[in-house]
């Protein structure tokens, strides 16, 4: 038999290990509902990389392209600049040499205009890629030989009248007329001093 200090003793130790049991259990159940918790919490964070990732991609992808259409803007501003002050001083240089200004004949002129003298008629198209680079040439042209004779140019979308009487097949097409007569056809693209030297043939 126990004796009654030995019997408190006994259900002391007892009733102290239930109380670290309990007290246990409480905290690690605790730590896995933290442990839980963390885990989301990672497992969310996780997640949300790729769509930010994404969103970073589209902001960079769109700020690229607004930074492509602005040197685009940029370059054809400064193209369209380039092209307006190389006009600008031909037609000062021209005004210089005291070359007449090119004139643009119709069929309601076409032949009047042609009527005296020489004259050197540029058959030519807006569409058409050589009369485009032919077009500089003439104005050159007209500069170097100023006075000698007339220099015009004729749309022929515009003025199908006088490119079916000329029969122009081609352009550009370059005639030059004496007193209104054909004396002379150039036809597709040709360089300044080859015209020069096919004028001045004709003028003499």
């Amino acid at each position: 038999m126990m004796n009654t200090k030995q019997f408190f003793t006994a259900n002391f130790i007892a009733i102290s290990f239930s109380v670290v049991a309990v007290f246990s259990g409480g905290c690690m159940g605790n730590a896995d509902k933290n442990d839980e918790k963390s885990a989301t919490v990672i497992d969310n964070t996780s997640a949300s990389k790729p769509a930010q990732t994404d969103t970073l991609a589209k902001n960079l992808s769109a700020e690229k392209k607004v930074a492509e259409k602005t040197v685009v803007v940029e370059k054809t501003v400064e193209k369209k600049t380039n092209i307006f002050d190389t006009t600008a001083k031909k037609k000062v240089q021209s005004a210089a040499s005291g070359a007449a200004a090119i004139i643009q004949l119709t069929d309601q002129t076409f032949d009047a205009t042609t009527a005296g003298g020489f004259t050197f008629v540029d058959f030519w198209a807006t569409w058409c890629r050589p009369c485009m680079m032919q077009g500089p040439i003439v104005e050159e042209v007209n500069t170097a030989m100023a006075g000698k004779l007339k220099f015009c140019k004729l749309d022929i979308d515009k003025n199908k009248e006088s490119a079916r009487k000329y029969n122009v097949m081609n352009i550009p097409t370059m005639i030059i007329f004496k007193n209104g007569k054909e004396v002379k056809r150039i036809v597709g693209l040709t360089q300044k001093d080859a015209l020069i030297t096919t004028i001045n043939e004709q003028l003499n």
